[in-house]
């Protein structure tokens, strides 16, 4: 054919970029394992290629893996179109034509596959490419077609993924590197998750130009298989989805709640933490994180571990009143109020210095005997939303008549005026507790009595308004017996 050059001897080298790379956990807590590319090379049109590319309804497919390559193929499957030979050619706008050296790869064990690699060189962005094939003996046409390179992207997956825990326990950050250094700002990526073993329950994330994507309300404690691909954008370069990443995998870290975690200040100075952990579970090591905000994570370095009750809760031991653990009614964090002595528990506890003006991040880190570091993680709180003072300090009970009259001293000067109260008592053959609210400061109140009835009571604190917290332990009990008709009573 007039103006047709001869096949030249280049050969196009194919493969993907590697991406070999360790990680590392950063500072404490980076959950999950980075995609590790081997070095590899690839027949021209693999497999997994082809079914993807076989939604495209041409009969000569063509693709580009990085808009500076291209790659045309066509199978052949009968007799007589296998045992053919043929060329191909190409040509753009206003220039001579060009061959193309064919190869062909085995298919299916019966058929064949006929690639052309283009020369880097003649690949071009943005103008018309025509191709032709030729039936080489009868020199009958078999295929044409005219397209433009930019439009063919199918683009390797994102290489050097990660997951990064983000101080939630249902949130983490997928980052990853662009396939493309020059392009990557042309790029979308498709994040698909699930569950370990739950691929029904598959979510996918749609990401434009960026190569981070944050990805919330997963269940705490659970691992989780990730996986990627890329395409065009379709606004300067086109293209469909390339092939998936591989697989990717990554635990949510876990809730305090499953270790009882609760934390604590009574002096404003220092945070006391206590967790539990049973010690039939083999476990190597437990460390307790904290952050400030826009702050590293710190070691928390003054720690006790013991079989013994923590100190938030040694107040209500030995208690012979079951009501009395209703103390801390109302409050929002469920591990105050499901702390439950056991034999079986070791009771763990770390303290830090505390600052008031920035929300504290708290984590627990557990080494198993597997070496496997799993991590619980307590929503982020303000010191003075975690007061935790000591009871009321009772100063003068005195009875007049049937009147009692008990005065006390905040367990916390320094919040004195953000303290309420309450005073529980019940007489001499009372079968339940009586209970004042004091929705106020104050540090007295007077109790009517009953004329010869011996009557315990005691006190507890609490915090309100900008100071917020927990109920205190109660006070020691106040035995108090008014004499019937006499105005004499007896205080203990």
């Amino acid at each position: 054919m007039p103006g047709r050059r001869s096949p030249g001897s280049r050969m196009a080298v194919w493969g993907f970029a590697t991406g070999d790379s360790t990680w590392e956990i950063p500072t404490l807590i980076l959950l999950s394992l980075l995609l590790h590319f081997t070095s590899t090379h690839l027949t021209p049109v693999t497999e997994e290629d082809f079914s993807l590319l076989s939604e495209t309804s041409e009969n000569i497919t063509c693709f580009s893996r990085t808009f500076k390559d291209l790659t045309c193929f066509w199978d052949e499957e009968d007799e007589d179109s296998i045992n053919a030979t043929y060329s191909f050619f190409y040509r753009y706008e206003e220039q001579e034509a060009e061959e193309c050296s064919l190869s062909r790869q085995s298919v299916g064990g019966y058929g064949a596959r006929y690639v052309c690699l283009f020369p880097a060189q003649d690949v071009r962005l943005f103008i018309d490419l025509f191709i032709e094939v030729l039936d080489t003996g009868t020199k009958v046409q078999k295929f044409s077609r005219e397209l433009q390179v930019d439009t063919l992207g199918f683009i390797n997956p994102p290489m050097n993924i990660t997951a990064i825990w983000m101080g939630k326990t249902d949130h983490i950050r997928i980052s990853w590197k662009a396939p493309l250094h020059e392009h990557s700002e042309f790029l979308n990526y498709q994040v698909l998750y699930f569950p370990d073993r739950a691929e029904d329950a598959q979510k996918l994330s749609i990401v434009r130009s960026r190569t981070v994507c944050d990805i919330d309300n997963l269940q705490p404690g659970s691992v989780y298989q990730i996986r990627l691909r890329t395409k065009p954008n379709e606004v300067s370069l086109n293209g469909i989805w390339g092939p998936w990443s591989q697989t990717i995998t990554t635990m949510t870290s876990h809730s305090s709640d499953e270790i009882d975690l609760c934390c604590f200040t009574s002096d404003l100075l220092k945070v006391v933490c206590d967790w539990k952990w049973d010690k039939e579970t083999a476990d190597l090591s437990h460390e307790l994180f904290y952050m400030y905000t826009n702050v590293i994570w710190q070691r928390c370095e003054e720690r006790n571990k013991s079989e013994s009750d923590p100190s938030l809760h040694s107040w209500n031991k030995n208690q012979s009143d079951p009501s009395l653990h209703s103390w801390n009614k109302n409050q929002s964090d469920p591990s105050l109020h499901s702390w439950k002595n056991s034999q079986s528990d070791i009771l763990h506890s770390c303290a830090f210095w505390a600052r008031n003006e920035s929300r504290i991040s708290v984590i627990v880190n557990i080494t198993m005997a597997s070496h496997l570091v799993v991590t619980y993680v307590k929503k982020s709180f303000l010191m003075h939303h975690i007061v935790l003072t000591g009871p009321p300090k009772v100063q003068k009970v005195e009875v007049t008549g049937s009147r009692l009259q008990i005065e006390w001293e905040p367990p916390l000067l320094e919040i004195s005026e953000h303290l309420i109260y309450q005073i529980r008592y019940m007489q001499e053959n009372g079968k339940e507790w009586k209970t004042l609210h004091i929705q106020h400061r104050a540090n007295s109140e007077i109790l009517d009595l009953t004329w010869g009835q011996h009557t315990n009571c005691r006190s507890e604190a609490c915090q309100t308004g900008e100071y917020q917290g927990f109920w205190s332990p109660w006070s020691e009990s106040i035995h108090v017996m008014v004499a019937a008709g006499t105005g004499e009573c007896a205080a203990q």
